[in-house]
């Protein structure tokens, strides 16, 4: 179970990270860069509980602690290689596509731990399509001292 907390707290510092980069206000309202919002945090405090209270009264092994994790990185690079076949050309997206179907063969032995992270991962496209976020993440205007001052019309001659 040691092992899995420093990967575990990598993967959290990295998801703490994007949820700011998808949320530019909550990104400008933080105190410091490297403070996750607060939502975030409940969201590790309430599963964390609801992972550690089974542990505690005998009804989860460790085992089982550390399968669903592994699943949840799983998952993730899943992602990473789905977007390299599409990104990449060339040998590289030969060799992604490899990796791809290494990924899943891996996560075909998941068993039950595959239920959480194929529930987050439905709960992120729903997420997904209804919007916010995807307004979140269009280019934002430069700032105002990076904007030009010379009025259009003198830009054109």
């Amino acid at each position: 179970m040691i092992l899995t907390v420093g990967t575990t707290n990598a993967y959290l510092s990295g998801a703490a990270a994007l949820a700011r980069s998808v949320r530019p206000v909550q990104a400008r309202r933080a105190a410091r860069e490297d403070t996750p919002p607060a939502w975030y945090l409940a969201i590790i405090l309430v599963s964390g509980g609801a992972l550690i209270g089974p542990a505690a009264a005998g009804t989860v092994s460790m085992p089982d602690l550390v399968a669903v994790p592994t699943t949840f990185f799983l998952v993730v690079y899943l992602g990473c290689t789905a977007a390299a076949c599409r990104l990449l050309r060339g040998p590289a997206r030969i060799a992604a596509a490899v990796a791809h179907v290494a990924v899943v063969a891996i996560l075909a032995f998941s068993g039950y731990a595959l239920i959480p992270a194929a529930a987050v991962t439905v709960l992120a496209v729903l997420a997904r399509r209804r919007g916010p976020v995807a307004a979140a993440t269009r280019p934002a205007a430069p700032p105002a001292e990076a904007r030009s001052t010379i009025p259009v019309e003198s830009r054109r001659s």
